[in-house]
């Protein structure tokens, strides 16, 4: 496997599981965060863009 490829994929699942949940049945982001689509707690664009839940945390 392309050691880039590699890189990608383990930094892609390392910030997915260190991520905090929210949403309807687990609650708010911590303050100045968003909560994104699917559930998890971030700072950026992938949390705060399209289908952000404002409900929970911060939105674009």
């Amino acid at each position: 496997m392309n050691k880039t490829l590699y890189l990608f994929i383990t930094l892609l699942i390392l910030t997915f599981a260190t991520a905090k949940r929210c949403g309807k049945d687990v609650g708010e982001c911590d303050e100045g965060e968003c909560c994104s689509k699917y559930g998890f707690c971030g700072k950026s664009k992938m949390y705060c863009g399209s289908g952000c839940q404002s409900e929970y945390g911060l939105c674009d």
